[in-house]
């Protein structure tokens, strides 16, 4: 990382807004294999952020993004979120010829696990049950992907079979695994919009409450318990009740009764993502983290014990190594 490559990406922002003026560059900036960013102020003392793609499966996604943060900003969807998105003040190309985006300096600082209270958890739900609420019409409208119930259960079940045959997956977690997706019962639920990337990387919080949320590129209809699945998994046990509280407050309509059941799941089902990322990449670290992982997951639940509350035993910090979508830098497992 050098502080050229952050003076050219804001020296390549001012291509993006007509009478930009770069005053200085400094912190906080950020590199990562698919993202680089800086904060710059203008001769006002504006402070603004330039954020750029590094490969081009970041400059698909912060194109998909575009549109949907600007009908973020627009009513009646801004009227209903109790958080700031990013306003895109303009775009151009990066140096490396990949998309890059400026907008005001988003308030508040990304999400540290270790300092989450009651309070941040229980705006932390809000946050997330007022995406929730938001009209499906942003999606539809826009063209984002849809799934039914039926579709997702379809999808998970394919994502179990092509662990199974990875032959890395303890017996116990497959048997719990198919277990759930067979009780019809954790599948009658209503999709919402959901947000689709929630981690500690695309919340800003500042006195205990969440004053941004980034990375909406994967917006989309879908189950409602995906945005809550890392928090199941990394949020410490003694803030997950107010979490849940707050979170059916913000709904019009009262949670289906086996939503935490679907986020533990999907929480579960995300190592056995990664180490069908590992197989594929035949990446031997991811795949030698990934089993550590699950062992330690099949350790914690039990062979015989039903899907549920347990407390958590994830880490998803490697998560992001191959979904990168927020400003700030790759947590490492």
């Amino acid at each position: 990382m050098t502080s050229h490559s952050f003076i050219a990406l804001a020296a390549a922002a001012t291509n993006a807004v007509p009478g930009f003026d770069v005053a200085a560059v400094g912190a906080p900036q950020r590199m990562s294999e698919d993202w680089l960013s800086t904060a710059v102020t203008d001769s006002a003392g504006r402070r603004f952020t330039v954020r750029g793609a590094r490969s081009q499966t970041a400059g698909l996604r912060m194109a998909a993004e575009l549109p949907i943060l600007a009908a973020l900003r627009t009513p009646p969807y801004a009227s209903k979120l109790p958080f700031a998105v990013a306003k895109i003040l303009g775009s151009s190309q990066s140096l490396e010829g990949q998309p890059l985006v400026v907008y005001p300096e988003l308030p508040g600082d990304v999400l540290a696990l270790e300092l989450l209270t009651r309070d941040l958890a229980r705006s932390i739900g809000a946050a997330l049950g007022a995406i929730h609420e938001l009209d499906p019409a942003l999606v539809t409208d826009l063209d984002l992907p849809t799934e039914d119930a039926a579709t997702i259960r379809t999808r998970l079940l394919a994502e179990v079979d092509d662990a199974a045959r990875t032959s890395r997956v303890p017996s116990s977690l497959l048997n719990r695994w198919e277990q759930a997706l067979e009780d019809v019962a954790l599948w009658q639920f209503a999709p919402c919009v959901i947000h689709g990337d929630i981690s500690d990387e695309t919340l800003r919080v500042a006195h205990d409450e969440v004053t941004a949320v980034t990375g909406f590129a994967g917006l989309s209809i879908g189950d409602p318990a995906l945005d809550l699945s890392w928090l199941m998994a990394s949020a410490p046990e003694d803030t997950l009740d107010v979490l849940e509280e707050s979170y059916a407050m913000a709904r019009t309509t009262q949670p289906d009764a086996h939503l935490i059941d679907r986020a533990l799941l999907m929480s579960e089902l995300a190592l056995a993502r990664w180490l069908l990322h590992g197989v594929r990449a035949e990446d031997a670290q991811v795949i030698a983290d990934a089993e550590d992982m699950l062992t330690t997951l099949a350790r914690q639940v039990g062979d015989d014990r039903p899907l549920g509350r347990t407390s958590p035993v994830i880490d998803t910090g490697w998560e992001a190594g191959w979904n990168d979508t927020s400003d700030e830098p790759t947590p490492q497992a």
